[in-house]
């Protein structure tokens, strides 16, 4: 290989960390997820391991950081100068090399934190549908609705200081995910700056301006943070107690 040294410099500026180290990260996050399932799958046998959403929403998380290490696997790629030589039939400024790789790392980031927060969403919604069908709307109100209702005292009663913590979680990652929508600037329907606490740290969204700690690091907390909180719902006794809970997209899985 011969990295262009500029254009890993921006990368690795971009990432807050080389590749190798968030590779590692990003294993250690799919390992943990694969550990989880793995015990899910063994001490509930009578769950349709292809079918049932306590398994599929874990699997599905595995696929993403999996999909997320391939891609950055393919921006070290970019890095390459042998690598451009090998694929243009003509020669491209560097200008334009970075330009592209910056966009494809952006394409990672966002869709890897798109895909965490979707996965958590569409899990909620199927275990709040599966306790009570009639509640919020047959699960398709709004998120927050969703979560504070499955978490909450008619379902599954979380104590107070752990439902705080979960709600922290997600309204932070409702905010992360209006900056991924509107790429890396926050905007809000009221046109009001927003603040939010994330584990003791307060972060401030400013309407219509970009942030700058949405971070890889922050979306890996992120992630951790939403697989372990997943998996505590999914332990949850009345969750365990249902005997089936389909995933509604499992048909369309390979």
């Amino acid at each position: 290989m011969n990295i262009n040294q500029k254009r890993g410099g921006i990368i690795v500026h971009r990432l807050g960390m080389n590749g190798q180290v968030l590779q590692q990260r990003l294993a250690d996050i799919q390992r943990a997820i694969v550990d989880d399932k793995n015990q899910m799958i063994a001490a509930n046998p009578n769950w349709d391991a292809k079918k049932d959403v306590r398994i599929t929403s874990l699997n599905n998380l595995a696929v993403i950081v999996a999909r997320t290490r391939l891609g950055i696997v393919f921006l070290s790629e970019l890095l390459d100068d042998n690598w451009w030589e090998a694929h243009l039939s003509e020669p491209l400024p560097e200008d334009d090399k970075i330009s592209h790789t910056v966009s494809f790392e952006q394409i990672i980031k966002y869709n890897f934190g798109m895909s965490f927060f979707t996965g958590i969403e569409a899990g909620f919604r199927a275990l709040l549908r599966a306790l009570d069908p009639n509640a919020c709307r047959s699960a398709t109100a709004a998120f927050k609705s969703i979560y504070d209702c499955l978490l909450g005292s008619n379902q599954l009663a979380f104590s107070a200081t752990d439902k705080q913590g979960a709600t922290e979680l997600l309204d932070f990652i409702r905010l992360i995910r209006n900056l991924i929508h509107n790429s890396g600037i926050y905007f809000s329907e009221d046109s009001c700056d927003k603040e939010q606490t994330y584990k003791g740290t307060k972060y401030k969204f400013c309407h219509g301006k970009p942030v700058d700690f949405a971070t890889w690091d922050l979306l890996l907390t992120l992630a951790r943070d939403i697989h372990q909180l997943l998996v505590r719902v999914i332990k949850h006794q009345k969750i365990v107690a249902v005997a089936e809970i389909t995933d509604p997209f499992s048909a369309h899985n390979w």
